[in-house]
């Protein structure tokens, strides 16, 4: 479970890089005209989207193999109440039963196991 979860939390973390270092500076160019600046194309930063990129890929590794174990060890552990069948299974204690007699000053007890 707690890989899968990694997994997920990889995935949402890799989408705030990629968002984020996406388009991130701004580059300004001159007209050659009267020097007025525009804004001609935008570049990514280079660290975050490699960043987010490496972590897609590990968060997608994770949850490829969380997913399996967490549903491989679900159908292994038997639920609460759920008795096992066959030679895994430990045998049930024995019922006790007992008597307790009073005659008069004493007391005797008999007990069957």
């Amino acid at each position: 479970m707690l890989l899968t979860l990694a997994g997920a939390a990889g995935l949402v973390t890799s989408g705030i890089f990629l968002s984020y270092g996406t388009g991130r500076y701004e580059i300004y160019c001159d007209n050659g005209y009267n020097g007025a600046m525009y804004q001609c194309r935008n570049e990514n930063d280079v660290g975050l989207v490699t960043a987010g990129w490496i972590t897609l890929g590990t968060g997608l590794a994770a949850m490829a193999v969380g997913i399996p174990l967490w549903v491989i060890g679900g159908k292994r552990v038997p639920s609460k109440g759920q008795t096992t069948s066959g030679p895994a299974s430990a045998p049930h204690p024995p019922v006790t039963r007992g008597m307790v007699s009073f005659n008069g000053s004493s007391v005797s007890a008999h007990f069957t196991f």
